[in-house]
C-alpha cells in the first residue's frame, strides 16, 4: 500500500494574455511601458486575476491580465517607437495551478532547469520543459505554482502531472 503525497492540479479559468514584441526595449523599460497608460494590477493575492509580466525572450513579453484595448491605446501613443507588435495570444494559452506538498519535488522531476521548484522563491519564474512540454513555471509561494503552457498541449501535462505525482508515492501504510 502506498500513500501519495498531496498534489491538487487545478485548471485556472480563461485570461487575457498578449505577446509583446518589441525592439528596442530593455526590460526595466517594460514594465513602466505596460503600467504607464492607468493599466493597474488587480489587487488581491489571487494570481489568476493579478496582471502578469513575463519575460520570453530577448525582446519578448508575455502580458497576462492586461486590457488589450487598454494596451493598445497606451503603446500607440508611446514615444520613441522601434518596431513593435502586439498579439493577443488568449486563445493559445492555459494556466495550471499546482499546489501541496508534493508540488516541488513532482515538478522538480523532469526538467532541464529545477532551480525554480527546488529552490524557486515566490515570483520568481523560469522557461522550461517539464514532461517535453514548454511551460513559463511560476514560483506563487512555498507550495503553490502556476504553469502558462499552450492549450493544445494542457491535458497531456495534466496526465503528465498526475502520474509522476503517483510514482512518487511513498511506501509505508
Amino acid at each position: 500500500m502506498s500513500i501519495e503525497l498531496q498534489l491538487v492540479i487545478t485548471r485556472l479559468g480563461p485570461r487575457n494574455v498578449a505577446l509583446l514584441q518589441i525592439h528596442p526595449a530593455e526590460p526595466a523599460d517594460i514594465v513602466p511601458l505596460v503600467t504607464g497608460a492607468g493599466v493597474q494590477a488587480v489587487a488581491g493575492d489571487d494570481s489568476a486575476l493579478a496582471t502578469q509580466v513575463f519575460s520570453v525572450g530577448p525582446s519578448e513579453w508575455l502580458l497576462m491580465n492586461y486590457p488589450l484595448h487598454e494596451l493598445r491605446r497606451s503603446l500607440g501613443g508611446r514615444e520613441g517607437r522601434g518596431l513593435m507588435r502586439l498579439t493577443d495570444v488568449s486563445a493559445a494559452f492555459t494556466s495550471l495551478r499546482i499546489e501541496g506538498t508534493a508540488a516541488r519535488e513532482v515538478l522538480a522531476a523532469d526538467i532541464g532547469a529545477p532551480w525554480i521548484p527546488q529552490r524557486g522563491k515566490p515570483g520568481q519564474y523560469g522557461r522550461t520543459r517539464l514532461g517535453q512540454v514548454e511551460v513559463i513555471l511560476h514560483c506563487l509561494t512555498e507550495e503553490v505554482f502556476e504553469l502558462h503552457v499552450d492549450r493544445s498541449l494542457a491535458d497531456y501535462l495534466e496526465g503528465w502531472l498526475a502520474a509522476r505525482n503517483a510514482s512518487h508515492a511513498l511506501p509505508g501504510g
